[in-house]
């Protein structure tokens, strides 16, 4: 048994498609685990408020902490969650940062403890999927902190980002006004979606997962391959359960199907093998031959096996040429989800040449 395994913080990563909300839920049905909802601390509001991690706030630095967190509270991040709405209150939350220390760090914390405490649940935890590109910052800020990086292959996360929108799981007779947001939520995803933009992401994920292996010990860093986890639950669950120190508990076998871009709002249907292969009915050749040649280092590290569809240079030189004005769009789209944008869009970038020049093993723990 690791010290004090029962307080060590739980972070859920790796590229946008790639299964962190169904391992998010996984380990909600453990009675000792809160993964609270995606909060984008360390990319955005983090970013915003450098220099005032652990340093004292002002009044208005810790209306704005006590603010975005009590919004994610109420909607899921991006969904223009209403602080006044959440049923997270004001004074609970700066009361509980105040104990945890100072700065917008103890926010966050106070927010996942919250959520914890509210399940009953002695260990807290976060799931956000670009957090992946933060792992020295986790690590600074929660020295104690366990890492879970999600692996899944690269076409089935381009079929599932193109693909995506919301398939249930929100109750809309509560918050009507939820279902405009997620429309438009819907059209930020669609005008965000480039081929080779997600490709490079995948790869720069996958960058990034080799980096914080190397660079953090196996104690920290654990790599989840999602086609493990679907076609042979027990027993990587058992594995998982025994890294994070936790008994393994059947309910973990019962988790719900999420945020999926084609299948329905389940509760106890999370693992199911067709999303392994689907991307193979809603990819065309050509598209096939795009992910592949972009990802194909990073796809033998990891694993995931090529399809006989050559290398037609007509469709990559498209995309190619079309990459630019989509790039701009794209970060256009994203704006207001973005902190910092300078260390934001250059981290990526050296992630994801990084990503294409080179590779190392990463399926092993």
């Amino acid at each position: 048994m690791k010290a004090n395994s029962n307080h060590r913080p739980v972070f859920i990563v790796g590229a946008s498609r790639s299964g962190t909300e169904l391992l998010r839920s996984i380990l909600n049905q453990h009675p000792s685990v809160c993964v609270s909802t995606e909060t984008h601390y360390f990319d955005d509001l983090r970013s915003r408020l450098r220099g005032r991690e652990k340093q004292g706030l002002t009044e208005n630095e810790a209306r704005r902490c006590a603010d975005y967190f009590r919004a994610v509270m109420h909607r899921p991040y991006g969904h223009s969650g209403q602080p006044e709405n959440s049923p997270l209150s004001l004074p609970t939350l700066r009361e509980t940062a105040a104990k945890i220390g100072t700065g917008a760090d103890a926010f966050f914390e106070a927010f996942c403890r919250l959520d914890a405490r509210q399940k009953g649940a002695e260990r807290w935890g976060e799931k956000t999927p670009r957090h992946i590109f933060c792992l020295p910052e986790i690590f600074r800020a929660f020295p104690e902190a366990q890492v879970i990086c999600m692996v899944r292959d690269p076409r089935a996360v381009v079929a599932s980002y193109r693909d995506w929108k919301n398939m249930g799981g929100f109750d809309f007779d509560k918050d009507p006004g939820h279902k405009a947001v997620l429309e438009r939520e819907e059209q930020r995803v669609r005008r965000s979606y480039n081929i080779l933009i997600t490709c490079l992401m995948w790869s720069g994920s996958i960058r990034a997962t080799v980096e914080g292996r190397k660079r953090f010990t196996s104690e920290q860093v654990f790599i989840q391959r999602y086609e493990d986890l679907i076609c042979n639950p027990a027993s990587a669950l058992s594995t998982l359960a025994a890294w994070l120190s936790l008994d393994f508990h059947s309910a973990m076998l019962n988790a719900p199907v999420t945020n999926s871009s084609f299948a329905t709002f389940e509760r106890s249907a999370g693992f199911a093998k067709p999303s392994i292969d689907r991307w193979r009915t809603k990819l065309n050749r050509h598209e096939i031959a795009v992910i592949q040649t972009c990802c194909v280092r990073l796809m033998r590290c990891t694993h995931y096996h090529l399809d006989p569809v050559g290398t037609p240079l007509c469709p990559l030189l498209w995309e190619c040429l079309k990459l630019p004005a989509a790039t701009i769009n794209a970060a256009a789209a994203n704006r207001s989800r973005i902190g910092a944008i300078v260390p934001y869009v250059c981290r990526r970038i050296r992630f994801a040449i990084g990503g294409l020049i080179g590779g190392t093993d990463v399926a092993e723990n």
